[in-house]
C-alpha cells in the first residue's frame, strides 16, 4: 500500500509540473526577427517622436509596411506575430527587452549629433 501511495503521489506532482509549463508561442518569424521588429517600431516612432497614441495608431500599417521592407517579411506575418505575442505577454516582455538592449547597444556607438526638428510636432 505505501508504495502505491508514492507512486500516486509522484504521478500527480509529475502532472502538476507539467501543467505549470508556460506554453511558448508558436510564431512565424525568428526571436531574432522579432527583435528587429520591434527595434525598428521603436525606432519610427522615436525618430517622429510621434507620442499622441491616436496617431500613432492610424499611422501603424504604414510603419509596419516599412518594417516588412526593413525585414524583408510580408508585413501580414509580422502583424500576426505581434497579435500571438500579445497573447503571451512573459514573452513579449523578453522580446521587448531584448530590443531594449538593442536600442541601448546602437546609442551607446552612435556619435553625438545635434537634434533634427523636421516640424511633425
Amino acid at each position: 500500500m505505501g508504495k502505491f501511495v508514492l507512486y500516486a503521489f509522484l504521478l500527480l506532482w509529475l502532472a502538476s509540473c507539467k501543467s505549470k509549463a508556460i506554453e511558448k508561442p508558436v510564431t512565424t518569424l525568428s526571436r531574432d526577427e522579432l527583435v528587429r521588429a520591434i527595434v525598428e517600431m521603436y525606432t519610427v516612432n522615436a525618430a517622429l517622436n510621434i507620442n499622441d497614441i491616436s496617431y500613432r495608431d492610424s499611422t501603424y500599417e504604414v510603419y509596419l509596411e516599412q518594417v516588412s521592407k526593413i525585414l524583408d517579411k510580408p508585413a501580414d506575418v509580422i502583424r500576426e506575430d505581434f497579435r500571438i505575442l500579445v497573447n503571451h505577454p512573459d514573452t513579449l516582455m523578453a522580446l521587448q527587452s531584448a530590443a531594449l538592449d538593442t536600442l541601448r547597444e546602437m546609442q551607446f556607438h552612435m556619435p553625438a549629433r545635434d537634434k533634427i526638428h523636421i516640424g511633425i510636432n
